[in-house]
């Protein structure tokens, strides 16, 4: 069923209320409009897309669903391939599906189809099962060992209904795709009365395609329209009351964790940074994705909680500014990105230490006595990085591409 695209009377999209003092504009929230999703119906419906593929994976499906049980001569045990330990959601089993919840049957059928894929993999992709595989074989206890693990992994996952709040950050991404695909599907029913697939086709004589339709031998290269939009973006404007900045002071100092040359680094950036040259630089340009109202909310909330300096016009970079813009972080607020490009072209990266997070040799080398043990946390320290405290000359190098006409408004 396709979603209209007009909203349902006395139904709209979530919307940013104006924050008190503030003039904003009630804006559409990216992702609070994404699709709600629920895992089990996929699960219930994939083994059925499969068989109607084609390929190698569905022909052997199909054959294995189709043979009969083998009189094995061989009395040993091995663990692959596995047959699908749910033969009733094959239909190899008349009446043996009963009723069990959606939880359940979409669990067992996912779990058949992983299992014969696994198989599948094992045996060197077959175009044709081999008959000693058929559905309704009984498994080893071995192989009930296997299953009974990846089914566990299958409940870990089964989460029900995933919406917008769920999905989080990524809701406004696939909310952006959703309304792409509808977009395209529009552009191309405008197209079907002389389309590819509408185009005349010899059906008899030399030389006819036996092709299915929307496979023929035709010039594919003819271009027959574009779509209008391009592929969503996740950055969005700066709404300030969207925004989640600590109430107070940042106090975290970190240079004094730093050895040379990453504390200078980090307290005097441009010191270490290349003079820029107006004569090979071409900086990207940036700027901060805000209307003038919002801007000012920014700078303010900046300046509430000290996060906000005047520089001296000889200490900025004016071709080498900072810009930024937001990211969608849930369904109430969202993540301030700094577009820190130009600066960072006229700076040498230091990797020493991130090229170490990715690799063992971190951990391999470490012994622990005994009746000591190691924790690793993975707790998400939300807003962190509001919270480092950086010197004058670093803040010089994070100036905003910002300009006003006049002065900012009072109260900043």
């Amino acid at each position: 069923m396709r979603r209209p695209f007009a909203e349902p009377e006395g139904k709209s999209c979530p919307h940013v209320e104006d924050p008190s003092g503030q003039s904003f504009a009630a804006v559409h929230v990216p992702g609070a409009a994404a699709p709600t999703l629920q895992i089990e119906n996929l699960w219930m419906a994939i083994t059925r897309w499969v068989l109607k593929s084609g390929g190698p994976f569905a022909s052997f499906l199909h054959s294995y669903i189709s043979n009969k049980p083998f009189v094995e001569k061989c009395t040993a045990n091995c663990l692959w391939p596995v047959p699908a330990p749910y033969p009733k959601w094959l239909g190899k089993i008349p009446g043996g599906q009963g009723k069990v919840s959606l939880d359940e049957g979409s669990r067992q059928r996912a779990v058949n189809l992983s299992v014969l894929a696994l198989s599948w993999l094992h045996m060197g992709c077959p175009k044709v099962c081999p008959p000693q595989l058929w559905s309704g074989k009984a498994l080893s206890s071995k192989q009930r060992v296997v299953v009974d693990y990846l089914e566990g992994h299958y409940k870990d996952i089964q989460i029900g209904t995933v919406g917008p709040t769920e999905m989080g950050r990524s809701a406004a991404r696939v909310e952006g795709l959703y309304d792409f695909l509808f977009s395209l599907h529009d552009e191309v029913e405008k197209l079907l009365p002389h389309s590819y697939l509408e185009r005349a086709v010899r059906t008899s004589g030399p030389g006819v395609s036996k092709m299915k339709p929307g496979h023929r031998d035709l010039d594919a290269g003819e271009v027959v329209g574009h779509l209008p939009i391009n592929v969503p973006s996740l950055a969005k404007q700066v709404e300030p009351s969207r925004l989640s900045l600590p109430q107070g002071r940042p106090e975290f100092d970190a240079s004094g964790l730093l050895l040379e040359p990453h504390r200078t680094v980090f307290d005097d950036p441009i010191s270490m940074a290349r003079p820029p040259d107006p004569a090979t630089d071409r900086p990207p340009r940036v700027r901060v994705h805000a209307s003038k109202q919002q801007a000012l909310g920014l700078l303010r909330n900046l300046d509430r909680g000290g996060r906000l300096r005047l520089a001296p016009k000889e200490k900025i970079r004016s071709s080498h500014l900072c810009g930024c813009f937001s990211l969608v972080k849930d369904s109430e607020k969202d993540r301030m990105i700094l577009d820190a490009r130009p600066p960072n072209e006229l700076e040498t990266p230091l990797q020493s230490w991130c090229k170490t997070l990715g690799s063992l040799q971190s951990l391999s080398q470490l012994e622990l006595e005994e009746g000591f043990n190691m924790y690793f946390s993975g707790t998400d320290l939300r807003d962190y990085y509001y919270s480092f405290r950086v010197s004058k000359l670093r803040s010089f190098r994070n100036c905003f591409n910002l300009a006003f006409d006049s002065g900012p408004s009072p109260g900043v």
